[in-house]
């Protein structure tokens, strides 16, 4: 059996598609189809059903996904251990936040087609929490995320920026303080399931003011609109309502609630950092990576 046929099948899984795993390994959609009825034929198991459009992976099929994306794993894990000097090599799957990715990738893969001519990146993107979860069962070999609280014992990571969150409000609005906010306005709350999002959950939570009422929203871009047209007020990070911030938005920095009737100017930050697996990569490999992210 060929592992690439594996590799193949555990791409379908992932993205439920033959169409879409022929475009991310750039293989037409006979030749995938092809693979499959041949991994079908060496397991001699029914992997799809194929009475439905898209097909489908069957219930054994589904059940065999974990043993091919350990084969999977294990032979990039292989394959990287062997060359020569330990130097990267191969094909690495890297994930990116997508309030990140905006950012960081241009630069980062700028840096790997000068710096990593042997690796073939792929890229996906997602939410901070399955991203951190691909990287621990190994379905990523590296993520760019919102760091919330990551397991030492799990996961090595370098943080790549560390950006404070900040209140975008409209103009309007700008003579009025915050508490004030809270209590005539709809807090557009950002994505809660989101890394940002939690941070923003723990920050209301600590908050002892009057409010108004929560809006739930799943972009920055939808977040800000709604900031420009009045409706609301958001909590981002710095960068991201800079980027989408005219003079319509007036801003101030989150500070970390008072105690005791204390004033405080501790800000809120989140810390965008980049994770791997402990023992994935050796140190030089390590090395290697993170430079790739030093100009991002």
């Amino acid at each position: 059996m060929q592992t690439r046929l594996l590799t193949t099948f555990v791409t379908i899984a992932e993205l439920k598609s033959f169409g879409d795993a022929a475009r991310r390994l750039n293989m037409t959609l006979s030749a995938v189809s092809m693979q499959m009825k041949s991994l079908e034929a060496d397991l001699g198991a029914a992997l799809f059903d194929r009475g439905h459009r898209p097909p489908r992976l069957t219930a054994q099929g589904a059940a065999l996904v974990p043993y091919a994306r350990a084969v999977t794993t294990a032979e990039r894990e292989l394959l990287r251990a062997s060359a020569p000097q330990a130097a990267l090599a191969g094909t690495l799957h890297v994930g990116f936040v997508l309030s990140a990715s905006v950012r960081l990738l241009p630069s980062f893969l700028k840096a790997a087609q000068r710096d990593a001519p042997n690796v073939t990146f792929e890229v996906a993107t997602g939410l901070s929490e399955a991203l951190e979860k691909k990287v621990a069962d190994g379905r990523l070999d590296l993520a760019v995320l919102t760091a919330v609280q990551l397991d030492d014992e799990v996961f090595e990571y370098r943080v790549l920026r560390t950006e404070p969150l900040v209140y975008a409000l409209p103009r309007t609005h700008e003579a009025n303080g915050i508490d004030w906010l809270f209590a005539h306005l709809p807090f557009l709350h950002f994505a809660p399931a989101t890394g940002i999002g939690q941070l923003i959950s723990r920050h209301l939570d600590a908050l002892t003011c009057e409010r108004h009422r929560t809006i739930v929203l799943d972009g920055m871009e939808a977040s800000m609109e709604c900031a420009r047209a009045g409706v609301g007020f958001t909590i981002l990070p710095e960068p991201d309502v800079a980027r989408y911030a005219d003079l319509t938005i007036a801003t101030r920095p989150v500070h970390t609630p008072s105690h005791g009737g204390n004033p405080t100017t501790e800000t809120i930050t989140r810390d965008i950092a980049l994770i791997a697996r402990r023992g994935h990569f050796s140190p030089q490999q390590w090395r290697q990576v993170t430079a790739l992210f030093d100009h991002t």
